[in-house]
């Protein structure tokens, strides 16, 4: 992390920022220039330079409404975990994604944060023992994606627990009547299909009886 000052015209606002309140812009505008800036914006930096908004959507603004053409910023440089989970938080915004496109990339999002939380496990391990521990019981899986995301808890937890589609009910043994009914369409279509020849087999067949009642004697 590295503190600085970054063009506020060059800093690019992503997808998942909410709509800019126009009221807290000014007031904090009118703040900013009898007090002063409080707190830097975080951005984070790629491989090209390029400085994409983290933190400070309205504190940006009041700049820009100032005037100014730079302003403190923290510049993040973040690891690979942490990148893909910065970007799947930015993709989770468009528009065009899909319910299944985006309940994979929440699915994703989650895989990452148990990766950093296993990473962040090890580097403490080798810390102090002694060190004085947290109070209170930590934040689920589910709370701290969609704090991370700006996605509420049902979405997060629909995406990691998704309900199979419903099978339709099978269907009841057709009837004896249903069972003649078919055989009988099936008969008439075959009739309808044959011709002379085939239609004078079937009826010399039909007037012989089903089976030799002597047979048995």
């Amino acid at each position: 992390m590295e503190f600085g000052k970054v063009f506020v015209d060059s800093v690019i606002i992503g997808q998942r920022h909410r709509g800019v309140d126009k009221e807290r812009v000014a007031a904090l505008a009118e703040s900013i220039k009898v007090l002063g800036l409080q707190q830097p914006i975080s951005v984070y930096v790629d491989e090209t330079d390029a400085a994409y908004l983290v933190a400070g959507l309205h504190r940006l603004e009041a700049a820009r409404k100032l005037g100014w053409e730079e302003i403190d910023a923290l510049f993040l440089r973040m690891n690979p975990i942490e990148r893909e989970m910065w970007e799947i938080a930015e993709n989770l915004f468009r528009v065009d994604l899909s319910k299944e496109q985006r309940d994979e990339q929440i699915r994703r999002y989650v895989e990452l944060l148990k990766a950093r939380e296993e990473r962040e496990r090890k580097l403490s391990s080798k810390m102090d023992n002694n060190s004085k521990k947290p109070i209170g019981r930590p934040e689920s899986v589910i709370t701290k994606t969609a704090k991370d995301t700006g996605l509420s808890r049902q979405t997060v937890s629909r995406a990691l627990n998704p309900q199979p589609k419903p099978v339709p009910p099978a269907r009841d043994a057709l009837n004896d009547v249903e069972i003649v009914e078919r055989q009988v369409d099936a008969l008439m279509r075959a009739w309808n299909a044959a011709g002379k020849e085939a239609r004078e087999e079937f009826l010399a067949r039909i007037d012989q009886p089903v089976f030799d009642r002597t047979a048995a004697a």
